[in-house]
């Protein structure tokens, strides 16, 4: 069995991808979490006025 180059450049490619987005999904869990772990009230700066005419 025999495997080319190309075969083993795009293994190389898909497993640091996998794993890039393996980091990347565990920062945006942190993210998440320390986001819903904060009482912030979040408040609007302006309101909207849905009776006004364009």
């Amino acid at each position: 069995m025999e495997i080319g180059i190309f075969g083993v450049l795009s293994k190389t490619f898909v497993n640091k991808l996998f794993a890039r987005n393996a980091a990347f999904r565990g920062m945006e869990r942190q993210c998440a979490e320390r986001v819903m772990k904060t009482n912030y009230v979040l408040k609007v700066g302006f309101k909207a006025d849905l009776t006004s005419k364009m």
